[in-house]
């Protein structure tokens, strides 16, 4: 997946859900387990970065990044 259809899917999930004024919605950002060496490839990272964007928006989201499993 490329990161222009990773955000185009946000979007919509965001447009879909209907909140009321007090409402959040609740983003999760998973990242899985890491798969490249340090600094080569870090989708952690980048999950880290769009859920402080998200959060800080001023957008009505609560996006958080779950631990890796595995």
């Amino acid at each position: 997946m490329n990161c222009k259809f990773c955000v185009a899917v946000l979007l919509g999930i965001l447009l879909i859900v209907p909140l009321s004024a007090d409402d959040k919605a609740k983003i999760v950002l998973i990242s899985g387990t890491p798969s490249h060496g340090r600094l080569q490839h870090e989708h952690r990272a980048g999950n880290l970065i769009l859920a402080e964007a998200l959060n800080t928006s001023g957008l009505k989201v609560d996006a958080v990044v779950a631990p890796a499993s595995g």
